[in-house]
């Protein structure tokens, strides 16, 4: 799946600007390669994507949790039909109307907060129209208890009491409890098993 920066290749510095403002960041200074390189490294701070997630509506946490159980992606009908429809607004009519003050629905939220994307990606021989999360965005992706998930080195962020977890494991493991002394996985979603 593309990632942030490549999903968003397409958008202008008004869209970019529309996101640094739900994330309470600065928007790039112009629409360069580096500025915006600069700006998505700022996106992908863990901390800065579980306070962004928490501020989110439990129906938006709900649609983030449904695409991580689907690998991170759903047929884009698939997902307006459950979490709303996306009016589509050029970028004169976007800037004007500011729908992202105003979301009509999930799918708004997500989109305007750069949770999800949109793209024609390959299933089989045909390319079908997804809604996705965007692969760095995924690979950090958050468990239920709102904890972050590095999925690409399995890098667990909690409390000060515990310490950073680094191992190799498939992104098929979920959760992830590491108190001081003892190390509880699960390898499938909502399921803790206690050492």
């Amino acid at each position: 799946m593309p990632d942030l920066s490549q999903s968003q290749q397409g958008q202008d510095i008004g869209f970019l600007r529309i996101i640094a403002n739900q994330w309470d960041i600065d928007p790039p200074i112009d629409d360069t390669t580096a500025e915006r390189a600069v700006f998505f490294r700022k996106v992908l701070q863990p901390d800065l994507i579980q306070m962004v997630f928490s501020s989110l509506t439990d129906e938006a946490k709900q649609a983030i949790y449904e695409l991580q159980r689907h690998h991170g992606r759903m047929l884009w009908n698939q997902f307006t039909r459950k979490y709303g429809e996306m009016r589509d607004f050029g970028p004169s009519w976007r800037d004007r109307e500011q729908p992202h003050l105003n979301p009509i629905s999930t799918s708004e939220i997500l989109w305007y907060h750069g949770f999800i994307s949109r793209a024609f990606l390959k299933q089989g021989n045909l390319p079908l129209e997804f809604a996705f999360v965007p692969s760095d965005l995924f690979n950090l992706s958050l468990n239920m208890s709102g904890e972050i998930i590095d999925h690409q080195n399995l890098r667990i962020m909690r409390p000060k009491e515990s310490r950073l977890l680094n191992l190799r494991i498939p992104p098929v493991c979920w959760m992830i409890y590491v108190p001081r002394w003892q190390l509880c996985a699960a390898v499938c979603l909502h399921i803790k098993i206690h050492i």
